[in-house]
């Protein structure tokens, strides 16, 4: 993966460089020592990976659907100042602009809930429940 994104220029060109045998053996050290760096803290604290791996991929759905709701609000107000007529979009969502707006502030309001749940950060909070 890491060679792929450098190949189309989204990472480091360092990590485009192969072997004599074809084999990009920078990148592929780079993902090893990630992996390997995955697996000792797997092992050291296992329940605290997996709710931050866990907290991490929640975060960022949430993260996703707030980019939606942006760009359906800031697209369809582009849209109407360009000269478009909304009755002949393909695309006529209803109650604009309450709806984005509305999921965009639910959706926020869902993360700033996540960042003060005790249950998140249990190596945080340990020290001040006994």
């Amino acid at each position: 993966m890491v060679f792929s994104l450098a190949d189309e220029g989204h990472a480091p060109q360092v990590f485009r460089r192969v072997t004599k045998r074809g084999i990009p053996l920078i990148a592929l050290s780079f993902s090893m020592i990630g992996g390997l760096a995955s697996l000792l803290c797997s092992v050291v604290a296992p329940e605290s990976v997996y709710l931050v791996l866990v907290s991490i991929a929640g975060s960022a759905v949430v993260g996703v659907w707030m980019s939606i709701a942006a760009a359906h609000f800031f697209h369809r107000r582009a849209f109407v100042r360009a000269g478009g007529e909304v009755p002949r979009s393909a695309y006529r969502a209803p109650l604009y602009p309450f709806v984005p707006l509305l999921a965009f502030a639910l959706c926020l309001a869902s993360v700033i809930g996540l960042a003060f749940d005790p249950n998140r950060w249990p190596h945080c909070t340990s020290a001040y429940r006994s």
